[in-house]
């Protein structure tokens, strides 16, 4: 066990192995050649050497005569080297290779010494194939281990199967193992608070499913299945009603086409029962956890936000959601509002998680605002700073920075000292700079009363008025100006950012609590804010400059994010973005660079420059400069950064703001215009076999000879 703990943790080799050795080592020579690979070829690695030296104890007498044991090595002992071999699996390379070898070796002295395999074996089988990512060998593994007679699957084994089963189509065996599983390990049922190893393995089912697949709503039908009851207690109902509707579409479509979701339609009072889906009655179900429920929260918050990255940078400018949001998107919002209904129905408390996966769905500040109210009363815990920043950032996505404000002073004064953090100021500042954004594409000839336009007005915000009694605010008071929200209140959002960076550069004293020291994150969703702004005016190329050298002064790290926000602070003026990046920004990013990470000086793969010279590409798309977008990407390459189709898509995405299609889905597509552009498309493209886009692309075959 000792030996394949080490191989597992990829140990440095001990000459205390020795130990275990009686003088005629496993022959390395042998195994490499029958396996076919040349003995100069493989360098042996230390989990290698570990897993040898377990083998060896596996060999003839020499457990029994060196510890004086009874009898020969059992499948226990088997089964442990084979475990640790499956763990040291990886797909293509030189660990696979000797990690079968082992496994081979095992499976023949467990023939020869008439030791049968069981569960653990064929699970260790399992993992090596799904590891080595031979899906094929997976599955007939499990159909073998369920024709046999002498093994049954258990949760592991389950566990296992789920992804390629299910990518196979074969749903009914699953539900079948599911069923079964269920019926030897329920216990007494979730009255008696029997299945508590069932309902264990199943947050591990579900996590599978959702994760491996992205089949969430299978892994719904699953939990339905085996934990809900048929018709939820009435007493919930009450708790469960909400003000309004929620509404997760453009709020200026026609109501017919809205897709809302009232209250009580969240219960699910009828759910379709698995008779009516074609399997068996499920005789028992087990007890629902807040862990269940999160992971399906989970799965749709990753639903949505991967739909959300195929349409970066097309926003409504009204309602910050992306116009062209796809009807499954909408769908899925909706199904885990319903999921939530069904949750308090039955009375399963949320925790800071829930609350974190629920606020990354599309909403409005209205829905927020409601469903805080809704959950709050319901959770086991009081919020967290995780889930402060979840909702932070949800009304900043929103487009509600003002009620962003109103909810971070809130976390200051409920959290205290756990407020002092970085990340939270952060999150603050990236409502801010998105606020930024929607303030530099208004059109709208709205002003307060003093004349300024697109103020912050935190004490009318959506969650102020909802939300006063918490901070002990009346309508018509003014914040103390202890408050932090004295600070920001009645700013635009660009001011706000950079009134919040100088009291972090300055460590102001806030309720008795310092203000955390900016990092580069800090500077980064300034200069964001400050580039977001710029779109609609005149750049700020001197202000993002002095933004830059602050932080070069106090030894903030020149991360590759914040010098992309401050050459894109530069908008058109490609000439002042060079002319900087030659004095200032490329020096500091070639420095940080080379200290960043592992500390190698190695920039060939430096994602911190390549950042930096996307910012470059960016520029040149707003001046519409192929030109000189091609001399960067030469540039690049000498610089030995390779160009990817990262930095065409910064130099496209410029260029759709130049043009005016920044939201506009028309304006995605650009033609290649000239020729600079055709060489820099070239540039930046890498060709892959694996690639499916490039599968019509027209091939040229270039001969050379001598």
């Amino acid at each position: 066990a000792a030996l394949c703990d080490a191989a597992v943790n990829g140990a440095p080799f001990s000459s205390a192995a020795s130990v275990f050795d009686d003088g005629s080592d496993f022959n390395f020579t042998t195994l490499q050649n029958s396996s076919g690979v040349a003995a100069a070829s493989v360098t042996t690695s230390s989990s290698e050497k570990y897993l040898y030296k377990a083998l060896n104890l596996l060999k003839g007498d020499v457990a029994r005569t060196r510890f004086s044991l009874s009898g020969d090595p059992d499948g226990y002992s088997y089964n442990s080297v084979l475990d640790a071999a499956a763990r040291c699996s990886e797909p293509g390379g030189d660990n696979d290779h000797y990690a079968r070898r082992v496994m081979s070796s095992c499976l023949r002295g467990m023939k020869e010494r008439g030791i049968r395999p069981d569960v653990f074996t064929y699970n260790a089988r399992i993992r090596a194939a799904l590891a080595s990512r031979d899906e094929e060998a997976a599955v007939r593994l499990v159909d073998e281990l369920i024709s046999d007679p002498g093994a049954e699957p258990d949760r592991y084994t389950i566990d296992f199967m789920l992804p390629p089963f299910l990518r196979a189509g074969r749903r009914d065996e699953v539900w079948s193992l599911l069923r079964d599983f269920v019926d030897e390990n329920a216990g007494g049922g979730p009255e008696a608070g029997g299945g508590r190893t069932a309902s264990s393995a199943f947050e591990a089912f579900l996590n599978t499913i959702v994760r491996e697949t992205g089949e969430v709503d299978f892994a719904r039908e699953v939990f339905e299945s085996f934990f809900l009851p048929t018709k939820p207690a009435r007493r919930s109902k009450q708790r469960m009603r909400m003000s309004g509707t929620i509404r997760v579409m453009d709020k200026d479509q026609p109501m017919s086409q809205q897709h809302k979701a009232k209250a009580d339609e969240y219960l699910v009072d009828n759910p379709q029962s698995p008779s009516s889906r074609g399997h068996a009655e499920i005789s028992k179900r087990l007890s629902p956890r807040t862990r269940h429920f999160n992971i399906l929260f989970a799965g749709y918050s990753k639903a949505h936000l991967s739909a959300m990255s195929r349409y970066k940078n097309i926003w409504n400018n009204t309602t910050a959601i992306p116009v062209n949001m796809t009807e499954s998107t909408v769908r899925n919002t909706e199904k885990a509002y319903k999921l939530l209904g069904a949750m308090l129905g039955i009375g399963v408390p949320l925790d800071g998680y829930s609350v974190t996966s629920l606020m990354s769905l599309p909403s409005t500040p209205e829905n927020i605002t409601s469903l805080l109210e809704l959950i709050e009363p319901e959770m086991m815990v009081e919020l967290n700073p995780a889930a402060y920043r979840s909702i932070i950032s949800a009304y900043g996505k929103a487009g509600d920075p003002s009620s962003a404000c109103w909810m971070f002073e809130e976390m200051v004064q409920s959290l205290g000292i756990q407020s002092r953090n970085a990340e939270n100021w952060n999150v603050l500042l990236g409502a801010l700079s998105r606020g930024c954004a929607v303030e530099a594409n208004d059109t709208s000839n709205a002003n307060d009363d003093d004349g300024n336009k697109n103020m912050l007005d935190v004490l009318n915000s959506t969650a102020a008025r909802s939300r006063k009694d918490l901070l002990n605010q009346s309508n018509n008071d003014e914040p103390d100006k202890n408050m932090f929200i004295s600070h920001v209140n009645r700013l635009s959002c660009l001011d706000a950012s950079m009134t919040i960076l100088d009291m972090m550069r300055s460590r102001t004293a806030l309720e008795g609590i310092s203000v955390p020291k900016p990092n580069s994150q800090s500077y980064c969703l300034v200069a964001s804010a400050l580039s977001g702004y710029g779109i609609a005016s005149k750049p700020d190329s001197d202000l993002a400059l002095e933004l830059f050298r602050n932080a070069t002064k106090e030894g903030v790290a020149a991360d590759g994010r914040f010098l992309n926000a401050v050459l894109r602070c530069f908008g058109d003026d490609i000439e002042g973005a060079l002319a900087a990046w030659k004095s200032d920004i490329g020096p500091a990013a070639a420095a940080h660079e080379r200290c960043a990470g592992t500390g190698k000086n190695n920039v060939k793969s430096g994602t911190n420059l390549m950042a930096a010279y996307n910012g470059l590409m960016h520029v040149c798309g707003r001046a519409v400069r192929p030109d000189a977008a091609t001399r960067i990407a030469y540039a690049m390459n000498k610089a030995n950064v390779d160009p990817t189709e990262a930095t065409l898509n910064s130099y496209y995405a410029g260029k759709r703001v130049a043009l005016g299609g920044n939201g506009d889905p028309s304006t995605k597509k650009l033609r290649l215009g000239n020729q600079y552009e055709t060489l820099l498309s070239v540039e930046c493209t890498k060709y892959n076999t694996m690639d499916k886009r490039r599968a019509k692309d027209r091939k040229i075959r270039i001969i050379l000879s001598n």
